[in-house]
């Protein structure tokens, strides 16, 4: 074990303007972190294990959570209309965290539609 500092940041590299959340001793005088946030669905978040001062050794990250259901790109937990109205407004768009590239390839096409239709007003 070593003396970590734990962050999630929403893109790369890890920096404080991307940032958004940071921990270091999460309960002194311990040297682990900690941290906790809401992730929101079709995002991309980065983790960086660090260590203080250049401190450096092996980690175990564990995470929990709800996934969420594909097709849901608002997150409410019903595949509907606005789902439907917010993939549409980005088809044929690319580029990371886009809420409907449900298959995660890059862009929003097809694939994403045919994912949401085929769940299209069923609850998560």
């Amino acid at each position: 074990a070593f003396d970590t500092v734990l962050s999630v940041h929403s893109g790369a590299p890890g920096n404080t303007g991307n940032q958004i959340v940071c921990n270091d001793d999460f309960q002194a005088p311990e040297r682990w972190s900690r941290v906790g946030f809401l992730a929101q669905p079709g995002m991309f978040y980065f983790v960086r294990v660090s260590g203080f001062s250049g401190a450096a050794g092996e980690f175990v990250l564990s995470a929990r959570g709800t996934i969420s259901c594909p097709g849901d790109a608002d997150g409410d937990g019903v595949i509907g209309f606005a789902d439907l109205n917010l993939l549409l407004s980005q088809f044929n768009s690319a580029g990371e965290g886009l809420a409907g590239d449900f298959d995660l390839d890059g862009d929003v096409d097809f694939a994403d539609l045919n994912i949401l239709l085929s769940a299209y007003n069923r609850p998560c």
